[in-house]
């Protein structure tokens, strides 16, 4: 008789998405940090939260940059779902 192991218990706790973006902009505290990048080896799901959050959050940054182009492209984004014209 082999020894069961839960694997579904022994992953640390999905991080919140308050916590993916501290983590892209740097700003969670060294423990929080690790416990993160350690989830994050492990869980596909993390990893593309984390880049859509990075996606995200680097879009915000363009868009502070340069408003004319971003509304631009939300409307173009807008109007290619159909239905929605600005």
């Amino acid at each position: 008789m082999g020894i069961l192991v839960d694997l579904t218990k022994s992953r640390p706790p999905h991080p919140s998405e308050d916590i993916l973006e501290e983590y892209v902009f740097g700003r969670l505290p060294e423990v929080l940090t690790a416990r993160a990048e350690e989830h994050l080896l492990i869980c596909p799901a993390c990893q593309d939260a984390l880049e859509q959050t990075d996606r995200f959050i680097s879009a915000m940054k363009v868009a502070a940059q340069y408003p004319a182009l971003a509304a631009t492209t939300v409307d173009a984004g807008l109007s290619s779902l159909g239905g929605f014209n600005a």
